[in-house]
């Protein structure tokens, strides 16, 4: 089961973002702008103990961009802020 999952927008276009897992599980992460177009997706995120990353969207502008995370157990999303 997942024991959480932060990510926040950072300034610049950057993003960062902190699975911790107990259980060895695959997740699949993508980014959409506003409009619903998607900006960046990372597949087979292997998780089992903790995964961090931190990344360049660049050129992006600023906004607010949908963050979506796919595992076998379901779907979480976030509300992330990119500014300048």
């Amino acid at each position: 089961a997942w024991r959480r999952w932060n990510c926040k927008g950072l300034r610049w276009s950057h993003f960062s973002t902190e699975i911790t897992s107990h259980d060895l599980q695959t997740f699949d992460m993508q980014i959409f702008n506003k409009i619903g177009q998607m900006i960046y997706e990372k597949r087979k995120i292997r998780v089992q103990g903790q995964f961090k990353q931190q990344i360049d969207l660049r050129p992006i502008p600023v906004g607010i961009y949908t963050v979506v995370l796919r595992s076998a157990e379901g779907v979480m999303l976030r509300k992330v802020l990119i500014s300048q």
